[in-house]
């Protein structure tokens, strides 16, 4: 005879219920019937009892609920013909016939489970852009980028339409239309700038790929709306540099301008340093007994991992510019003005010196030159001409200015600083910098009328180093 309980001539509703567990959880047992294979009763300890099949379909335990014991709708009589059913459709998918109800069964509580989440990230705006914005600046870019602000800046200018929308709802089209919309509406100082708004819309759509990606790894998203939505436009890389004529134009027009900033300018022209590094320098960086700005690695370029501290020689001019600077900052502090002994170029207290834009902007249009440049260029400016007017070798160059090695393999195994020879190169510059601006006609062949925006470096240096 077969093992289990007559459970179509017994009284299940007299069939013992366990008890619960001495901590009061509920506990439960099943009855399984000893006629229809696989038909169970499941009786808890509160007395619930519930009508379950149970088989195995390749190899995997299968079990489904029937319904709850009810002597009208659902008594023994009902819950065998379903079981027999079940049966049936169990053997079928053991065949191949029909769709594994287990994996069915998987497809739709995923299903189940992920309509919740999204009603309760409804309820509670947990999915909409706005909050997972909000946690990719919390947890990765303050952690991961030394400026993190620039993303919490370019969010609440220019992703403000999409901060309200599901981030789930937010396609292809709604990207494109908001990036087409920031090229169409550039601001009054871009538009006087000529700027297109090229590097600020691809600028903006890495942003957005970056807080969906980041949402793909917290799993608050399923997809990243950027993935086949490329750069707006190509941005062709700046070549922009100043040539001997237009140091001599430019130099002295830097005069004009309020303290900080001529020096600030005139020590990016001597070093080749970025600005943020420039103006934000501290005076806890400069060793006037070493001669040598040291720079520390959480305010070079890149991410926290990758930066390392800077040493920057200083040659004659930047010394004396230094050397102003301070006792220009004591006779300040006597007379108990805004000056912040903190920073090198300070404009007020607590703060370095900003508004370093709109003072280069009033050079430019002093020097009436035919093609625009940024602030940026004065390093490609130091670079370019290290190498044409010194001759000195571009790796040391790179070295000098900042760059770090682009061989994975060098950057592990060379660790040599290189400080002699950036030494001797920043000095070679300054000598350099000076004959330029006091207009001594240059011994190397560099030609002087030119379209400065072409880039001619290249060639300048083949015609460098075979002299």
């Amino acid at each position: 005879m077969k093992a289990g309980y007559d459970l179509d001539l017994i009284n299940v509703e007299n069939l013992a219920a366990p008890a619960p567990t001495p901590q009061g959880k509920d506990t439960s047992k099943d009855y399984f019937d000893r006629w229809v294979a696989g038909l169970s009763l499941r009786v808890t300890s509160t007395g619930l009892r519930t009508w379950y099949y149970a088989t195995r379909i390749k190899g995997a335990k299968f079990r489904t609920k029937i319904g709850q014991f009810d002597r009208k709708r659902c008594k023994y009589k009902d819950a065998a013909e379903i079981a027999n059913q079940l049966r049936v459709e169990a053997e079928r998918a053991r065949n191949g016939a029909t769709a594994n109800p287990i994996e069915v069964r998987k497809a739709e509580r995923a299903e189940r489970k992920a309509a919740a989440l999204t009603a309760k990230r409804r309820r509670t705006g947990e999915g909409l852009f706005g909050k997972l914005a909000e946690r990719f600046i919390e947890e990765h870019a303050k952690p991961t980028k030394r400026r993190w602000q620039e993303d919490e800046d370019n969010i609440a200018r220019y992703l403000t339409p999409l901060l309200g929308l599901e981030a789930e709802a937010i396609d292809r089209d709604v990207l494109e239309k908001l990036l087409d919309d920031i090229k169409k509406k550039p601001s009054e100082r871009a538009r006087q700038r000529g700027n297109k708004m090229t590097h600020t819309v691809n600028r903006v759509r890495t942003l957005i790929s970056s807080i969906f990606k980041f949402g793909i790894e917290k799993r608050a998203v399923k997809h990243n709306s950027c993935s086949d939505l490329g750069k707006r436009e190509n941005e062709p890389s700046r070549t922009r540099w100043l040539n001997r004529a237009e140091i001599r134009t430019v130099w002295p027009l830097l005069d004009t301008l309020a303290s900080p900033y001529r020096d600030g300018y005139k020590l990016l022209l001597l070093t080749g340093l970025r600005r943020g590094e420039a103006f934000g320098l501290e005076w806890s960086e400069v060793d006037f007994e070493s001669g040598r700005l040291q720079i520390a690695a959480e305010r070079m370029k890149g991410t926290n991992a990758s930066a390392h501290e800077h040493l920057v020689p200083l040659a004659t001019q930047a010394r004396a510019i230094l050397g102003s600077r301070a006792a220009m900052g004591l006779d300040w502090l006597s007379n108990k003005s805004g000056f912040d002994p903190r920073f090198v170029f300070s404009i007020r207290r607590g703060r370095a010196a900003t508004g370093a834009d709109k003072a280069i902007e009033k050079v430019r249009n002093a020097a009436g030159l035919a093609k625009h440049f940024t602030i940026h260029d004065f390093r490609r400016t130091v670079e370019t001409n290290m190498v044409i007017e010194c001759g000195l070798a571009r790796f040391i160059v790179e070295r000098t200015i900042g760059h770090s090695d682009k061989d994975k393999v060098a950057r592990t195994y060379d660790v040599h600083d290189y400080l002699p020879e950036r030494t001797d190169a920043l000095e070679k510059w300054d000598r350099k910098l000076s004959e330029i601006i006091q207009g001594v006609p240059s011994l190397r062949s560099v030609p002087e009328k030119r379209d400065a925006g072409k880039d001619h470096r290249v060639e300048e240096a083949k015609v460098a180093v075979a002299q």
